[in-house]
């Protein structure tokens, strides 16, 4: 008989958890699991059809930002979809989840932190629900992951390490057979009009406060005074976007960026590049930064990022966001070099897709 599991996104739009989970559909046993996806509202979802595709349904919910309606709506869909375990992807709002699921009889109920986001300082509206949330979770999870140990902390409790059979680390995964091929380079530079001699600065992420657009501004301006031929190409989306682009222009920098908007073929675009560059005020477990070393390529990023990402540390180079973006600018113009492949292939085994996916339905048996 399958195993037949729930896992509550909030939503398969472009982003670091919908991409792994919607692209490692094809590498579970679908003889052995069955997978749906909660997701909240209506609005299309970008995933959506590569999930259903795979094998997978995707469910739709009210949001939890209206607890009571959600509570009634999620109770519905569990006593319906009658699955076995309930996996929670969607960090404070899992809390209110999982006591749902347990309130049903589902016997696995599993937390996911994807995120390091710490909000339990103070007694603000924002601090308190954060640690009922995070007692909820405590409380009702059966099992607990996170994508690294900073993204831990901030939810799982103390010495939760001296625990392993309920609460671990389990880094995502990625493709990696997309990152080997090196004759895309040219093909996507000319897409771009992105002159064969320019040094390319890759950098992938939605257009939100946490990933740092307005530095990335700063040292593209500074980097363009080192170096005329330098091309920022910033793939996502996001409610800054057109803040951002609209800066840009200001600046008089339009002809060295590139808006690349949500793209399905990253690792073309990774092939493409010279650098990356992830200046982030705090992440999880990042998967772009971690496709960009399986692309081979030098990396600039903040030191706010978990070191667990680092999977190739001598291609990196940490700086603080406080930095002056002309020591950022001067560090990407000089990291920029040929991808390593010897190296990508010894250290990437623990992160492809197929021993992650494997790693989580671990969680079901």
């Amino acid at each position: 008989m399958k195993t037949r599991v729930l896992h509550v996104v909030g939503g398969l739009n472009v982003g670091g958890t919908e991409t792994w989970l919607a692209k490692g559909m094809p590498f579970v046993d679908r003889e052995r699991y069955e997978f749906d996806f909660l997701v909240f509202g209506d609005e299309d979802q970008h995933y959506a059809r590569m999930v259903e595709r795979a094998g997978g349904g995707v469910i739709r919910c009210s949001s939890p930002q209206n607890p009571v309606r959600f509570a009634i709506s999620f109770l519905r869909v569990l006593r319906k979809a009658k699955c076995d375990a309930v996996h929670a992807h969607v960090y404070c709002a899992s809390g209110l989840v999982l006591m749902l699921a347990a309130l049903a009889g589902v016997k696995v109920r599993i937390f996911h932190s994807h995120t390091a986001q710490d909000e339990h300082r103070g007694f603000g509206c924002r601090s308190i629900y954060f640690r009922v949330a995070r007692a909820l979770i405590r409380r009702f999870a059966t099992r607990g992951i996170a994508v690294s140990a900073v993204a831990a902390a901030p939810i799982f409790p103390t010495n939760w390490e001296f625990v392993p059979e309920k609460w671990r680390v389990s880094p995502t995964g990625i493709e990696l057979a997309p990152f080997s091929d090196a004759s895309v380079r040219e093909s996507v530079r000319r897409e771009l009009n992105i002159p064969e001699t320019a040094t390319v600065v890759l950098h992938v992420g939605r257009f939100a406060p946490v990933k740092n657009h307005a530095l990335l501004v700063k040292i593209a301006e500074r980097a363009i005074r080192q170096r005329l031929e330098v091309v920022f190409v910033l793939v996502g989306d996001g409610p800054l976007r057109s803040q951002l682009e609209l800066e840009v222009c200001a600046r008089g920098l339009g002809r060295a960026f590139r808006f690349a908007g949500v793209r399905d073929d990253v690792a073309r675009l990774l092939r493409a590049a010279d650098v990356f560059v992830l200046p982030s005020l705090y992440e999880g477990f990042p998967l772009a930064y971690v496709e960009a070393q399986a692309a081979g390529l030098p990396c600039v990023i903040s030191d706010a990022i978990t070191p667990a990402a680092d999977l190739i540390p001598e291609r990196v180079v940490r700086l603080s966001v406080t930095d002056e973006p002309g020591i950022w600018a001067q560090v990407l113009l000089d990291s920029a070099a040929i991808p390593d492949s010897e190296l990508i292939a010894e250290r990437f085994t623990e992160f492809s897709m197929e021993a992650s996916m494997e790693r989580m339905v671990e969680c079901y048996r």
